[in-house]
């Protein structure tokens, strides 16, 4: 899981922030929301342009750097804080724990696709350490030090050259093991949000794909009718052809058939685009989704989330819905407050013990967790 982040000059971050997850209390409420001493399950709220989104996309610059799953969403006008020099280079610092044991991957960038410095640790040992100013390398890993370890690039991760064109998958040693468990981890990220039209990044290299004909291809039909009235949304789905004879869903009316398009709210929609990922969900490992419930009902909102809850995936959410900041959901560890002093969870973010009584969403809106 991923138990802390930190960047610097990203975006609106001008100087470091860091987003602790591993900085949990004892409530004894709501135990699935956290694992192993980790928040697996996280919501974050933020003024508008407080930098909930860039945060997530801050996250996830390790799945377009490690993999090729960069997917259609990442924004990158602006790579840097416009505030600093044009000089100073996006530190983005990543601190996992697998089965108790810890791997930190460090890497410094001039631009996107610009690496200047990488550093890979696991349980605290160097393994990997790459500075561009250096014509080599250097991996830690006995097994590879006949390796060629030439840099002839600044434009990719050693990280991830390593990963394709080594052995390590292969060795049987606990530090190739736990670097092949970085890799698979951040391939199984995933990063939506239903406010733009089906962004993404990450878990999967296809860009255009047609959702309904997924669902229908995939005799997922009944499966996505009882997923829609999970949410009170009782219909007879029926699978048709389009007006270009592709696959696609229509609701079958007593004397009318029509497609799911026509009739399909804003939030019926952004439930659609949920399933399509929601059907991998057991494979996720790190499920991002922005705004995750801007076309939601606060009823609609708050079943979302206990489904996510009952998932075995590590969840953060960002929202403006204070209906769903409850303890009877979560907890006051798992709610963070992003503002331009950082990011917080409401439990330190107060010097007042909160406890499993107390209205979240009232002392929030009272100015408890305000600086």
């Amino acid at each position: 899981m991923l138990k802390k982040f930190r960047v610097t000059n990203f975006k609106n971050f001008q100087e470091k922030i860091t987003f602790d997850l591993g900085d949990t209390r004892n409530y004894k409420f709501n135990s699935k929301c956290v694992k192993d001493g980790i928040v697996n399950k996280a919501i974050i709220y933020g003024k508008n342009a407080s930098g909930k989104s860039n945060l997530l996309f801050a996250i996830f610059d390790i799945v377009s750097g490690l993999t090729d799953y960069q997917g259609n969403a990442l924004q990158y006008h602006f790579y840097q804080n416009l505030l600093n020099e044009s000089t100073s280079t996006t530190k983005f610092e990543y601190e996992f724990l697998f089965n108790s044991h810890s791997v930190v991957y460090i890497c410094e960038k001039s631009d996107h696709n610009t690496f200047v410095s990488e550093q890979l640790f696991i349980n605290d040992q160097l393994i990997i350490d790459r500075d561009s100013s250096q014509k080599t390398f250097t991996i830690n890993i006995p097994e590879l030090e006949n390796f060629d370890n030439t840099l002839t690039s600044n434009n990719f991760s050693v990280i991830k050259y390593v990963y394709k064109n080594t052995k390590i998958k292969e060795l049987e040693n606990q530090v190739a093991k736990l670097f092949v468990t970085l890799m698979k981890f951040v391939e199984k990220m995933l990063f939506f949000s239903a406010l733009h039209r089906r962004q993404f990044v990450g878990f999967s290299t296809v860009t255009n794909e047609s959702i309904y004909k997924k669902i229908v291809e995939s005799n997922k039909l009944a499966e996505f009718e009882n997923f829609l009235r999970y949410f009170d949304l009782d219909y007879h789905l029926i699978a048709i052809s389009d007006a270009r004879g592709q696959p696609t869903l229509a609701i079958k009316f007593p004397q009318h058939v029509v497609e799911f398009d026509i009739v399909a709210s804003s939030g019926m929609l952004a439930l659609v685009l949920v399933y399509y990922w929601f059907i991998n969900i057991t494979e996720i490992k790190l499920l991002v989704i922005d705004e995750f419930d801007a076309f939601y009902h606060n009823k609609l909102s708050e079943k979302f989330v206990k489904l996510l809850i009952e998932s075995d995936c590590q969840v953060i959410l960002t929202t403006h819905n204070t209906s769903v900041m409850t303890n009877e959901l979560m907890r006051p560890d798992c709610y963070f407050r992003i503002n331009s002093n950082g990011i917080t969870s409401l439990a330190n973010a107060t010097d007042i013990e909160i406890r499993e009584a107390h209205n979240l969403e009232k002392i929030y809106r009272s100015g408890w967790f305000d600086e």
